[in-house]
């Protein structure tokens, strides 16, 4: 086994880039249009390689992963070979209260939906009407046990909300909140002007950093975890959410080291950033992924497609 393999812990395994959305910053560019399916076979043989190399972390992606006809039975082989840490990435739409009872009888144990805002409008704008489906989503995930977690990225038109936001997705019993900044990448680079918030926006970001402190010094809660992924040019702002020593968290460049991302025709990528353009590495089908993130010929000096060196996190946990 490679050194490089030994240190790899999560996979993130896009198994459709078929969509019932079409999100105005989706990254990987999915819509409904997109026909590509794999088998199960090949993903059957994909989450056994991951297994073979002590992956640890899988992330079922999409696309919409619920989309996919197999999706069940790769949450029951993932359940057989004692993958404990895996997470289905879920816009909720197809997230019914049947589906996901199912899905809990077969292991799925965690779930993440997307929703950018608890203001209708806002959220439809980037994620035109699914602002139901996605609450209704989270509630039924709630209730049935699941460990939910929200995924909300950070923009222009919600940041101002953002400590309503956590506020109110723990009072829905949510207890992970992901921020993730709004990125360059995929249909986002198409509407950055409008939606993407730079190290410029000072009035806006000082506001942010002033709810964010508020809520770590008011805030009452408990078994709730709040994460920002901050880009790597926070660190100009001298901001407690990039010098903070008890919840900063900095994280350098950890494609192919730590992860490794696998698109819909069985594309291989340093993360899942990368998931269709420059920084392709081979192909499943062709060969093993040893053999793929091995390859002598794989040059490791990579240009991201978000222009970081490495990410901040900003975590609370209470």
């Amino acid at each position: 086994m490679n050194k490089i393999i030994k240190r790899l812990d999560l996979a993130h395994i896009f198994i459709t880039r078929k969509c019932n959305l079409n999100c105005k910053h989706c990254y990987t560019n999915s819509d409904s249009s997109v026909d590509a399916i794999l088998p199960y076979i090949f993903w059957e043989n994909v989450v056994r390689q991951l297994k073979d190399l002590q992956i640890r972390r899988i992330h079922i992606d999409g696309g919409e992963a619920l989309l996919h006809p197999d999706l069940d039975k790769i949450i029951m082989l993932t359940t057989e070979l004692k993958i404990k840490n895996v997470l289905l990435v879920t816009n909720g739409i197809l997230a019914t209260r049947e589906r996901l009872t199912l899905l809990k009888e077969l292991g799925l144990k965690r779930i993440a939906i997307s929703l950018d805002s608890l203001d209708e409008k806002i959220n439809n704008a980037l994620r035109p009407n699914s602002y139901e489906y996605a609450l209704k989503a989270i509630r039924n995930a709630i209730e049935l046990g699941f460990s939910t977690r929200i995924s909300c990225c950070l923009n222009r038109k919600n940041i101002k909300d953002a400590k309503s936001f956590v506020i109110e997705a723990y009072n829905m019993g949510v207890r992970t909140l992901n921020f993730d900044w709004f990125v360059a990448v995929g249909r986002g680079d198409l509407v950055f002007d409008d939606y993407g918030i730079t190290e410029a926006d000072n009035e806006i970001l000082g506001c942010f950093e002033a709810d964010i402190l508020d809520i770590t010094e008011n805030a009452k809660y408990k078994n709730f975890n709040v994460f920002i992924d901050l880009p790597d040019w926070y660190s100009s702002r001298n901001s407690f959410l990039t010098n903070d020593t008890k919840r900063t968290r900095y994280l350098n460049c950890d494609a192919i080291s730590r992860q490794v991302s696998i698109n819909e025709i069985g594309n291989v990528y340093p993360c899942f950033i990368f998931a269709y353009g420059d920084g392709f590495m081979g192909n499943l089908k062709d060969e093993s992924l040893d053999n793929i993130i091995g390859s002598s010929e794989f040059d490791c000096c990579l240009k991201c497609p978000i222009k970081a060196s490495g990410h901040y996190f900003y975590q609370l946990i209470f």
